[in-house]
């Protein structure tokens, strides 16, 4: 409620292409480069995120997915909600999550980036995420948020 008060006197420039109304415009997102699918552990090559089967053996984890690299705006706008206390910018990485995510029914969104206090930001843009893709979430303490 504040960051949308806010909004109106000090309207956020998208952190991309410097236009006034976002902290990170649809056009820029859009254009933020897909993240390269790896096994989480080991980085090798693997469709869809999926823990290869050599690092399945240590790790309860099927699959980890990115919905961006971790550089130029998606590093800008993490910056921003973590240290400059944009929480505005929750409300992008959810758009970019929920739109990029390949979800099945197991699905658990874990904004990976968290710590606290932000750990509430990204609890939100995980919340968001989910519920635009109707599915189940938690939140980072591993409890269910019923949402």
């Amino acid at each position: 409620m504040f960051d949308g008060l806010l909004a109106i006197i000090a309207p956020h420039v998208c952190i991309g292409c410097g236009i006034e109304g976002s902290l990170w415009c649809q056009g820029c997102r859009d254009k933020s480069p897909a993240a390269i699918e790896r096994c989480y552990r080991c980085h090798a090559l693997s469709p869809v995120g999926k823990t290869c089967r050599t690092c399945r053996k240590a790790s309860p984890l099927y699959q980890v997915q990115a919905a961006t690299r971790y550089e130029t705006e998606a590093k800008r706008l993490i910056w921003k909600l973590k240290f400059e206390r944009a929480r505005v910018g929750a409300h992008e990485a959810a758009d970019l999550i929920a739109t990029r995510a390949e979800l099945f029914e197991d699905t658990i969104l874990f904004p990976a980036l968290a710590v606290w206090p932000e750990a509430a930001a990204w609890d939100l843009a995980a919340r968001q995420a989910q519920a635009v893709r109707g599915r189940i979430c938690h939140s980072l303490a591993g409890q269910d948020t019923g949402c």
